[in-house]
């Protein structure tokens, strides 16, 4: 047979009737089956190399280690000779259908001791490990032409799993080959909805209707459009999208100004704007996505999966008496930082600051500026980390102090991107590949991505700032743009010059989801329970939302609290989150409702997106 891959492996499932049944392990004499030991890295790269899975290094291993299950890598060692000779992990990988399912990984032997039920004993291992640990959906994944391993594995009692249309004529295939009795009727199915072939593009946008179908006035819509072609008209903001969703339909969406002043290009509904903080959610999303799956606890150190946190201290800064200067005193903080630390902004790791502590002076050094535009204040607002992987950044951001011990302090800053990196630690993806597959193909959001491909540049906005002279100077524009072509640093918190792109058409779709307690068009992404989990208030009883009185903060979501508090409109429980350079979106239950507010405008002010709330709540005609 040929080994040229298919676009999808077969896949096959230890059957229920075997659940409590792990397989028989025996080795012949002159072996020894035993988990892995420290230092048996050098030996399985090897058999991994003579089985035909070349390039496997430090590095590549990475990825895996926080999947396999304690003692659950199993090796079966030659005495002559002392090599490995055999190889397989026991993985919580979870599957689309079961998000706490186990998975058979990685089995290689050495092709001079074939034939002696090697490969048996460390599936069999690996089978009875997952067992042990209450696995009760148990996967594998192999490839047509490895016939040897299927062998293996249909001795030992894994069956065939039919979880895509093609799969059982490459099944029969298979047993062809194999004089394998070819019963597909006996084999497990995936239900029907899971083998949908519906593509993502049938998902694109959510439907349009009229506003009285939703319950909106037309004649009190139009007080949204007065207000915001007045801003336009007196020069507060170049240009701007609005949006009112409301029972999963759009009821109403109009665009004002321009997206590029020099040309006259106007805002439309197909606008691409950067999205900047408005990332942190979506990455939020992941994250959760990957504790449902049970791969990490809220509480757990953040050093269990990203070791560079070991050794963090924190940077207090003390008057010295004598020479009565400032002085950072580096501690070692009094707790372990946490996940849950991380997705509340109380990790210690906050935005770099030139008026601040010394330690978010410090943090200035993870960024560069390029091309610095100043706002009318003379701050710089273009101001932008260098193009270097997440685990590079991760690497220089673990040598600066912490501004706080992890725990003690709400401080917006630098978190999120490192949950950005901790999704691919866990997942062993690229953080741009997880999002693409696990939420934006699913929820057809076919316009959002880290940076703007050639074919669609035209529609990027060009984001402008204020100069010295009060007149719009623009910082990004198009193919010299900043997202103009792939890059590096894939930053899921979205700071300055970094961040996701995308349309509103496209993140009203990711909040729809969430609206729907985590499903969308037959796509569950997260369970009711986690949206409730991600959503409630994290902060202490007596800590609110810097700077936003009223507000409580869920994992990746602001939350209105206490309305008398905010005096801002919306409904208690609502959720959502703003993005630096003018977009703000959030998400009301109580009236079924999804607001979103769209510019290209850093530095301020956003007169614009503080008039919003009540001009979209005042429409409400139900």
């Amino acid at each position: 047979m040929s080994n040229d891959l298919p676009k999808q492996q077969l896949k096959m499932q230890w059957p229920e009737h075997l659940l409590n049944s792990p397989p028989d392990v025996q080795v012949p004499d002159g072996y020894i089956l035993r988990t892995y030991q420290p230092g048996d890295e050098p030996g399985f790269y090897r058999v991994m190399d003579l089985a035909g899975f070349t390039n496997w290094d430090d590095e590549t291993l990475r990825p895996w280690l926080s999947k396999i299950l304690p003692d659950g890598w199993f090796l079966v060692v030659h005495e002559e000779t002392r090599k490995i000779v055999a190889t397989a992990m026991t993985n919580h990988n979870p599957s689309d259908l079961h998000p706490f399912a186990g998975e058979l990984g990685w089995v290689a032997g050495h092709p001079e001791h074939k034939g002696k039920g090697l490969g048996m004993a460390v599936c069999g291992s690996v089978v009875s490990r997952l067992l042990q640990g209450g696995y009760e959906h148990i996967y594998l994944n192999t490839d047509d032409w490895r016939l040897p391993a299927i062998t293996v594995y249909l001795r030992l009692g894994w069956v065939p799993f039919l979880y895509a249309p093609d799969m059982e004529g490459r099944w029969k295939a298979v047993c062809q080959n194999l004089d394998w009795p070819f019963t597909p009727h006996e084999w497990p199915h995936a239900p029907e909805e899971a083998r949908s072939t519906s593509s993502p593009e049938d998902r694109a946008i959510l439907p349009n209707v009229q506003p009285q179908d939703v319950g909106l006035s037309p004649r009190r819509l139009k007080r949204i459009q007065s207000a915001m072609q007045r801003h336009v008209d007196d020069g507060v903001v170049p240009g701007l999208l609005t949006m009112l969703v409301r029972h999963g339909q759009v009821g109403y969406v109009e665009g004002f100004g321009m997206a590029d002043i020099e040309t006259a290009k106007p805002i439309q509904e197909d606008t691409i704007f950067r999205l900047q903080s408005m990332s942190k959610p979506v990455t939020c999303a992941a994250v959760m996505m990957l504790y449902e799956e049970g791969y990490f606890k809220l509480s757990d150190p953040v050093s269990n999966f990203i070791p560079e946190f070991r050794d963090i201290h924190v940077g207090i800064d003390q008057v010295n008496e004598k020479s009565g200067k400032t002085e950072m005193e580096l501690v070692t903080p009094e707790r372990e930082m946490t996940i849950h630390h991380l997705l509340t902004h109380r990790s210690g790791l906050v935005y770099p600051n030139p008026e601040g502590s010394t330690a978010e002076r410090l943090l200035g050094d993870l960024f560069e500026k390029q091309d610095p535009v100043e706002d009318a204040g003379g701050n710089t607002v273009h101001y932008r980390t260098a193009d270097e992987t997440l685990h590079q950044w991760i690497q220089r951001l673990t040598k600066v102090p912490l501004a706080h011990h992890p725990g003690t302090t709400m401080h917006y800053g630098l978190s999120i991107d490192v949950l950005g990196y901790l999704v691919e630690v866990l997942s062993g993806h690229s953080f741009d590949a997880f999002l693409k597959k696990r939420i934006f193909e699913p929820l057809g959001m076919k316009d959002t991505d880290f940076y703007v491909p050639s074919e669609k540049i035209e529609r990027l906005s060009t984001m402008y700032c204020t100069g010295a002279d009060n007149t719009f100077q623009v910082a990004d524009r198009g193919e010299t743009s900043s997202w103009a072509k792939p890059k590096k640093f894939l930053s899921g918190g979205g700071g300055p010059g970094w961040g996701l792109v995308g349309t509103a058409p496209d993140y009203a779709r990711f909040a729809q989801m969430l609206l729907n307690n985590g499903e969308l068009d037959g796509e569950r992404l997260l369970s009711r329970k986690t949206v409730e989990i991600m959503t409630i208030n994290h902060l202490p009883a007596d800590t609110h939302l810097t700077g936003f009185a009223g507000y409580g903060l869920g994992l990746g979501f602001w939350r209105m609290m206490d309305f008398a508090q905010a005096q801002r409109m919306s409904s208690p429980g609502s959720f959502g989150w703003d993005g630096g350079a003018g977009t703000r979106f959030w998400i009301d239950p109580q009236e079924k409702m999804i607001c979103m507010i769209m510019a290209q405008y850093i530095g301020g002010p956003w007169v614009a997106q503080e008039q919003f709330p009540v001009l979209a709540y005042q429409a409400i005609d139900d």
